[in-house]
């Protein structure tokens, strides 16, 4: 059986990018923070009554799981960001007149709308660290406009 624990951080110290780092280095926040909008969109896909919408967000967390493994240095992702675009584009000709500025009105909807804050957050992190990778910054930017328009589309 592998066990969970390693007891290799208990100093302050883990692996990422190949190397020992700091665990207050913002690399870690940024990590963390990825980490934290795939448990928000759990909590969504479990309120959420919509099939369609669910099975996107699935596949999104899917993606978000292979994101930060590049991010922490493993593996390749595509910063494609057309299927946000397309489904943003599908969801606001569903909500056409909607207001911009209305606060989410159910549950399913709140839990996205957290999850896009939480997606600008990782957004403003990898920019604070310097991120030379401008595709993850326009992939984390596109994604919470994607939330956004979930949202929307959840409150009609």
């Amino acid at each position: 059986m592998m066990k969970i624990y390693t007891k290799t951080g208990d100093g302050g110290y883990s692996d990422i990018l190949g190397k020992r780092v700091k665990k207050s280095d913002k690399i870690f926040a940024l990590v963390g923070t990825v980490d934290k909008l795939n448990a928000v969109l759990s909590l969504g896909v479990n309120f959420c009554a919509d099939d369609k919408v669910k099975s996107e967000i699935l596949a999104l967390q899917s993606e978000i799981v292979k994101l930060n493994g590049k991010i922490s240095g493993y593996g390749e992702f595509d910063f494609d960001v057309s299927q946000f675009e397309e489904r943003i584009d599908f969801y606001s000709e569903k909500t056409v007149g909607f207001s911009l500025y209305n606060m989410p009105q159910k549950r399913d909807s709140s839990f996205f709308n957290l999850a896009r804050t939480i997606c600008r957050d990782a957004e403003r992190t990898a920019v604070e660290i310097g991120s030379e990778n401008t595709g993850l910054i326009r992939y984390l930017n596109r994604m919470s406009d994607y939330l956004y328009a979930v949202g929307k589309y959840l409150d009609i």
